[in-house]
């Protein structure tokens, strides 16, 4: 689910978008409860996985990659989902973004995955620690210019503490892929995870070389 402002109706717009491998029958079943809604727009597609990233929420992610856009990453992973924070959470979006074009690019996502493949496998078995998670809260900010990143980022960080105070967790947790860059190590791992991590980077890195995306520091 996505939560962004569609300028050309000076107000928020919600994008479902679900992603389902079988019969397009069992898809379209699943998410019959909100095809009776009578949304504005649908479009299911019965496609190769190679063609999601020009179908999944009408192609966008493919436009986006495409695109010279800076993005600003923010994001809390949410153990509960507390439907009055993110309805109050929409709100919030519905009642500052459209009065600011510098946020016009900004998207909100709750993503959900099915947790079945990283829980099949043991913990100790791999560095994504966040098995419990009940939905990450994605949020993305598209500057198309550099004079709007701080205010998009500050944005961002500011949304990101108000779905923090709900997560159901006291310190901030967060999927690497989805991270800012500011909420450390810990964090993006987990303790247990950091401290295994930190001695595979000093063994096998410790000129930390590979260190341009969310690493951990050497010992």
């Amino acid at each position: 689910m996505e939560s962004t402002c569609a300028s050309g109706f000076e107000a928020v717009v919600l994008v479902a978008n679900f992603i389902c491998t079988g019969p397009l029958a069992d898809g379209r079943a699943m998410i019959q409860p909100l095809l009776d809604l009578q949304p504005l727009n649908t479009n299911v597609s019965y496609i190769p996985w190679s063609e999601v990233s020009y179908t999944a929420t009408y192609g966008q992610p493919a436009k986006t990659c495409g695109q010279s856009v800076s993005v600003v990453p923010q994001s809390p992973n949410l153990y509960q989902i507390d439907v009055g924070a993110l309805a109050a959470a929409v709100n919030h979006i519905n009642e500052t973004i459209p009065s600011d074009p510098a946020l016009y690019g900004f998207v909100f996502a709750f993503t959900q995955y099915a947790p079945d493949g990283f829980k099949n496998g043991p913990k100790a078995g791999s560095a994504f620690p966040w098995r419990e998670v009940a939905m990450f809260a994605q949020m993305d900010g598209m500057a198309s210019t550099s004079e709007s990143v701080p205010k998009i980022a500050s944005f961002g960080k500011n949304f990101r503490d108000l779905l923090q105070k709900t997560s159901g967790r006291d310190k901030p947790e967060v999927y690497t892929h989805f991270a800012h860059g500011d909420e450390g190590a810990v964090a993006w791992y987990g303790e247990d995870n950091d401290n295994r991590l930190r001695m595979l980077k000093s063994r096998y890195d410790p000129a930390s070389i590979l260190s341009f995306y969310n690493s951990v520091e050497t010992d």
